[in-house]
């Protein structure tokens, strides 16, 4: 009989640490489980941001040479255009400024 209830004894030790093993193993599943996830999430959140900081740099060095070419197609357009004669300034300032006459006629219409 004392046998018999050192075999029921071993047996229930036996369930016991099986049953302690199981929830070691369980949390261990868990506890990788979130260290993976995590890992995860950190490894997409630097992926986004190399992303983000790639796109700004793309979009920055673009503006860039955006600015550049009109710039070098203003003093290209500023090289090609002829200077202006010098007489024919004078000219067009005369036509649009009024004669003496009509000048004389605009200042006896003020009196009358």
């Amino acid at each position: 009989q004392e046998e018999s209830e050192a075999k029921v004894k071993h047996k229930a030790e036996s369930r016991r640490r099986e049953a302690q093993r199981k929830k070691v193993v369980e949390f261990e599943v868990k506890r990788r489980a979130e260290l993976a996830k995590h890992a995860e999430e950190e490894e997409t959140k630097r992926l986004e941001e190399e992303h983000r900081k790639r796109k700004a740099s793309k979009e920055l060095t673009a503006r860039i040479k955006a600015e550049k070419e009109k710039a070098d197609a203003e003093a290209t357009e500023a090289k090609h255009k002829p200077e202006p004669d010098p007489a024919s300034a004078q000219a067009r300032a005369e036509e649009h400024s009024p004669s003496a006459s009509e000048e004389a006629a605009v200042a006896a219409a003020a009196t009358a």
